[in-house]
């Protein structure tokens, strides 16, 4: 029966409200007085529910696949309503054939969870004006556990497709994760958002399936199914009942409170799934950016300049040799087409190298919005010295990164300005704290080149504890000049090491490490960088190390100023150069950057 309790001079929106279980919604909620914005692409059955909405019924038309058409639909709902009351996504479909959006998102996840978290973000402040507010999210009850299942591979251009019942999976999952997430993020806002699944509901969602899917589904709704205004019944529960005030993150089937997979609620499963939904819903925020990044020409850097170059940065990156440079910039080139790289040779251990690509980087761009310090090499057995007689693991790592650094800062210094922002990410690795593979870096400045008892680890992770020491002391040199700083740890990552590996070691980190369950794929560990590259949470946050893609500690000696202030000194002394104070004027006129202390 229809619900009889007034709900007065609120303002809802319902998506898919042109049919089944939208349209009830719709209907019940224009009964008692709420004024009802429905969404929808068939303008003759919008029509009919219009007529039946006693005037209180509005139709907006939007194809919700489509990202532009998200953001045009809620520029209308703006203009038309100065509040927001209720907010119920209900638009869904299935699609059996693979296929890509436009934009070049795979359909079914763009149109099922892509478009519900674009939409909701662009509403989002108008909602939080009229709270109490409440986001009803329609999903489906999968089983899979987020944490171990939901990979976001095979959803854009530039990778094969996946099956688009897996995509549907992958969409459910995103649908739920992101219902815990919002809901945390919503925290005492006033503004609560649930998930349901309203059942077995006769909707004609699967009308475009083969017979044999339809006559399966035919007999099912004729035993166990239920009308669209039966499965209404649940979604109007979580919109307008009493008991639901200050509910969130609640999943239900049905009238009945659900548990999830656990991995629902892990926080960096979340991350993960923010960080891909924003590089998707807002390339227009990045399109034509530069990134600069060092040791891009495999592993994580050529991953990490994958994913840049698909959200429109235009991308450099740099190897060793100018011929790796140019293969992998062809690459990327071929998996993201139409996509700007370019591939340059960069030695860091070598400082007339550094001198020399920053040179070409300069006399062709004015300005550098993203620079990854990402290139780390591994120290051999016996320790060897660059040409200027300094241990290569720390010439490379780190010093070649803080001369590179200093080279490039006009461009930062530019991009900061024309922008607001600009931002240095120094990849270093936890294997600088004391852990699981024995004491923590023990860098000593009477022997920084390790000519008295050198052993490659200690090397490896002493330029390590030097990349977070630069990373925190760049930032606070850098204060109020809108370039900020952060370290990185990407985590135990197999495949950059599988390679190099030898003999057995290599069938280990092939066959066996991938399996262990702190281990992460490329995919998974260079979300971190698109993190810190992209994220809006991102601007102005710097000084701090980061492991996917939250903050985290790093050890108690690289909280030390003093020490971070006299690698600093070193490191102008050992690399014949100084962060100077005056501002830049072109390549010879006088600079501004920050001053050692």
């Amino acid at each position: 029966m229809p619900s009889t309790q007034q709900l007065g001079s609120r303002v809802a929106l319902v998506t898919g409200g042109t049919s089944g279980i939208g349209r009830e919604v719709a209907l019940d909620l224009a009964r008692r007085g709420t004024h009802v914005f429905i969404v929808g692409r068939d303008q003759q059955r919008a029509q009919e529910v219009v007529r039946r909405g006693n005037g209180l019924i509005e139709f907006l038309a939007a194809d919700l696949s489509r990202m532009s058409e998200v953001r045009r639909l809620a520029s209308e709902v703006l203009s038309r309503t100065q509040r927001l009351d209720l907010l119920v996504h209900s638009a869904g479909v299935h699609h059996l054939s693979r296929e890509l959006t436009p934009e070049g998102v795979e359909v079914n996840f763009a149109a099922n969870y892509l478009s519900r978290f674009l939409l909701t973000e662009l509403l989002l402040e108008r909602l939080q004006h009229s709270a109490p507010a409440r986001i009803v999210v329609l999903g489906s009850p999968y089983k899979f556990d987020p944490a171990r299942f939901m990979s976001l591979r095979g959803l854009t251009a530039g990778e094969p497709l996946a099956h688009p019942l897996w995509a549907l999976a992958q969409s459910g999952m995103a649908i739920s994760v992101w219902t815990v997430a919002l809901a945390r993020r919503l925290a005492g806002t006033g503004v609560t958002v649930n998930n349901v699944h309203p059942g077995f509901v006769q909707t004609g969602i699967l009308r475009t399936y083969p017979l044999a899917f339809r006559l399966v589904d035919y007999v099912l709704q004729f035993f166990v199914g239920m009308t669209a205004e039966e499965g209404a019944r649940a979604p109007l529960y979580l919109a307008t009942s009493p008991d639901m005030n200050g509910q969130s993150g609640q999943f239900f089937v049905t009238m009945n409170r659900v548990l999830v997979p656990k991995g629902t609620y892990a926080p960096q499963v979340a991350e993960r799934l923010w960080t891909f939904s924003g590089r998707l819903t807002h390339p227009q925020e990045t399109a034509g950016k530069l990134v600069l990044i060092t040791g891009g020409s495999r592993g994580l850097g050529f991953e990490t300049a994958r994913k840049l170059a698909q959200l429109g940065f235009r991308v450099i990156l740099t190897s060793r040799t100018q011929r790796r440079a140019d293969e992998a910039a062809a690459r990327l080139r071929a998996a993201v087409p139409g996509a700007d790289i370019r591939g340059e040779a960069l030695d860091l251990a070598n400082f007339a190298s550094v001198h020399t690509f920053a040179g070409k980087v300069r006399s062709r761009e004015s300005a550098l919005h993203v620079l990854v310090l990402n290139a780390a090499q591994m120290p051999g057995a016996r320790r060897r010295l660059n040409d200027q007689g300094i241990e290569t693991t720390l010439a490379a790592n780190h010093l070649g990164h803080f001369l590179l650094t200093n080279e490039l800062r006009p461009l930062l210094e530019t991009a900061a300005r024309e922008t607001g922002e600009a931002r240095v990410l120094v990849v270093s690795s936890r294997l600088h704290k004391a852990g699981i593979l024995g004491p923590g870096a023990r860098f000593d400045f009477g022997n920084v080149n390790l000519s008295r008892a050198y052993r490659p680890m200690v090397a490896y992770k002493n330029s390590k504890l030097a990349n977070v020491w630069f990373a925190y002391e760049l930032n606070r040199r850098l204060a109020g000049t809108g370039i900020t700083a952060n370290a990185l740890c990407p985590n135990f990552v197999p495949q950059t090491i599988s390679g190099k590996a030898p003999g057995l070691a290599r069938w280990f980190y092939r066959g066996i490490a991938p399996r262990l369950p702190f281990a992460r794929s490329l995919d998974e560990a260079t979300d971190t960088y698109v993190y810190l590259a992209t994220s809006p949470a991102m601007r102005g946050v710097g000084g701090r190390f980061y492991g996917e893609s939250q903050a985290i500690s790093s050890s108690p000696d690289s909280y030390d100023e003093e020490k971070a202030r006299r690698l600093w000194a070193l490191s102008e002394e050992l690399t014949d150069t100084s962060f100077a104070t005056r501002p830049h004027q072109g390549e010879d006129g006088p600079t501004r950057g920050v001053a050692a202390h």
